[in-house]
Order: C-alpha cells, then sequence, then structure tokens
C-alpha cells in the first residue's frame, strides 16, 4: 500500500538525519519532521479545463537545539550530501543564535491515539482523468443554463512524520479532496458558488456542487435592491467553516491572559467559564473524528486529544503552548 510506502521511507529518512546529526553536532538535540507525498490538481476556467499538475516532493525540516540556542532549516534533497548540508546549515546557525527565553526541552517518546478515517486509497489513486471527468460533467451542466462555469478541483496524499533524538517518533498519514466551482451569468449580473472538502473523495460529488452552484446563479440574476435594515441570514457549511477557522486561532491562552483578545477579561485573566454565546452552542474537536479526522500529536509531538472548547456557551478551554503552559502552572 502507498500508505505503508510512505511510512517506511520517512522511517529511514527520520533515523539516517538524526544519526548524521548526532554525529555531526555532538551534545545537540534534534527534531526532524517529514512531510512527504503528491498533490494533483485541475483548473478550470469560461467552461474549459485551463491547467493540470500532479507533484511528488518531500520537504525536510531540522531543528538543532544548543542549550538555549535554536536553529531550524529545511530542504528538500534528502541524499546524504543534502543531509550533511542540511546540518551543518542547522549547526552553524544555532551556535550564535540568541538565547530563547521560552525554550522547553524536547519531548520524550508520547503514546497517540489511533486515527483511523484521516487516509483513503482510492483519493491517494485519483489521476487527471477522474478530475477531468468531474469537471465535464459541471461544464455540461452549465451549458445546458447558458453559465459560463470556473473553479478547482485539487486532491493530495502524503505523511506527516516526526522524529527526535530524545527518542519521539510520530507519523500521521492522510488524504484531501477538495472541488470547488463558481458558475456566471453571461452578462455578470448572476454568479453562485458551491464548494465541499474531505479525506475521501468518495465523499465529494462534483455534479451536485455544479447544480448547488448554478442554482445560484441562475436566482441571483438581475437583483434588486435592498433597503437597510436587519435581515435574518443562513449560513451554508463552507461560510461557517471559514467562520470557525478564525475562532479556532483566537482560543489562545497566551494573548487572552496578556490582554490581547476576545477571550481576555476586563481587569486581567481570561474568560474561561464565561458565558460568550447562546446556549445552542457546543465545539468540540477531535482527531480521532472519521467525519473530521486530522493529525493526533501537535508540531512538537505533542499529543492531540479530544476536546471540547465552548460547552452550551460557556468557554471551557482555551489551548496553550508548552511554554504558557508552564509559565501558567
Amino acid at each position: 500500500m502507498e500508505r505503508e510506502r510512505q511510512k517506511q521511507k520517512a522511517e529511514a529518512l527520520l533515523s539516517r538525519v538524526l544519526e548524521l546529526g548526532q554525529k555531526m553536532l555532538p551534545g545537540a538535540e534534534l527534531l526532524a519532521s517529514v512531510n512527504s507525498g503528491r498533490s494533483a490538481n485541475t483548473r478550470f476556467a469560461r467552461s474549459e479545463i485551463t491547467s493540470t499538475g500532479d507533484v511528488e516532493e518531500v520537504q525536510l525540516r531540522l531543528h538543532a537545539y544548543f542549550g538555549r540556542r535554536h536553529a531550524s532549516t529545511e530542504g528538500n534533497q534528502t541524499d546524504d550530501a543534502g543531509l550533511r548540508a542540511l546540518i551543518q546549515r542547522a549547526g552553524q546557525l544555532g551556535r550564535i543564535a540568541p538565547e530563547d527565553p521560552e525554550h522547553v526541552p524536547l519531548l520524550p517518546p508520547q503514546r497517540y491515539a489511533t486515527v483511523t478515517g484521516a487516509y483513503d486509497e482510492a483519493t491517494a489513486r485519483l489521476g487527471a482523468k477522474e478530475r477531468a471527468a468531474a469537471i465535464a460533467t459541471t461544464i455540461a451542466q452549465g451549458d445546458e443554463q447558458k453559465l459560463q462555469v470556473a473553479g478547482f478541483y485539487q486532491h493530495q496524499s502524503g505523511l506527516h512524520a516526526l522524529g527526535s533524538s530524545s527518542g519521539l517518533r510520530a507519523f500521521h498519514p492522510s488524504t484531501e479532496a477538495q472541488f470547488t466551482t463558481t458558475a456566471r451569468t453571461p452578462d455578470g449580473s448572476g454568479s453562485g458558488w458551491a464548494g465541499a472538502v474531505s479525506n475521501h473523495s468518495v465523499e465529494i460529488d462534483p455534479a451536485a456542487l455544479a447544480r448547488v452552484a448554478i442554482d445560484k446563479a441562475v436566482r441571483s440574476r438581475r437583483p434588486q435592491r435592498l433597503p437597510p435594515g436587519r435581515y435574518t441570514v443562513v449560513l451554508e457549511p463552507a461560510a461557517v467553516a471559514e467562520l470557525l477557522s478564525f475562532l479556532l486561532r483566537a482560543l489562545d491562552a497566551r494573548t487572552a491572559d496578556e490582554g490581547r483578545s476576545f477571550f481576555s477579561r476586563p481587569g486581567g485573566g481570561n474568560r474561561l467559564g464565561d458565558k460568550l454565546t447562546g446556549s445552542n452552542i457546543t465545539l468540540r474537536s477531535d482527531p480521532t473524528e472519521p467525519v473530521t479526522a486530522g493529525a493526533p500529536f501537535a508540531e512538537d509531538g505533542l499529543p492531540l486529544r479530544r476536546n471540547t472548547w465552548i460547552d452550551q456557551g460557556v468557554i471551557s478551554s482555551l489551548w496553550y503552548s508548552r511554554y504558557w503552559a508552564q509559565k501558567q502552572g
């Protein structure tokens, strides 16, 4: 299987760069990350395919720690000469870097939750032929309504892997497919958009998405002016997801504690325990949830688990870096 092949290659690469690093930089702590895999896309505009591409790549990033001094370098040359150059550069930069007052030691080996829904072999095997067929269906629907359509079909499969001189190892294979399309009337007075993303390409229905975009374009022809006032707005899932991405980034304990956030409490501290939304709002994250499967570890290898951020309108969690968690007890 492609997933196992990628894991074996990543394990070998991590072992090799850490072995070389410990020889070339004695006494240094090392953290290496590998992102390897394939990404592909087909773009269409004015109701015809305009470009397609398919790329396989390996990206290696190395962090070198000399006490509180630290530097990182990255590259995509994975032969011994490339690895030696990467390690040498990290060592040179690390030794002259200023001391980091927020340094925390590397994590020892960790245990991670099992994630089963993030990788899909069928998505990993998708090719230009399948993308073109999906786009042809979209273009045909647009032609029936005398609309121009444009959009993007992209997918990727890959592995994110971590390894350190402290013995930590972590691997997360994943796939993702995304289809978006815009339909537009020839006079430009009406347009509609639709899109979807999933770890499993079979869950994306380009024909159904095209129907949604086309319906919006047809119904929005020759729009009428609305007087100023208060209107009830119903947001579709894609719009809610976009807003949630801003919310999740804002749920940061440090910016809240330092008075730089919506979640800062007037007079000091954060608003954990405060009711800030309606009781019908509960927000959770869980990397093992099949519908929204994600990596079970953070960039430093810290395990990620199921967590409730908002519980019936009450702010129940904020996220902490390891440094800030230690500082705040």
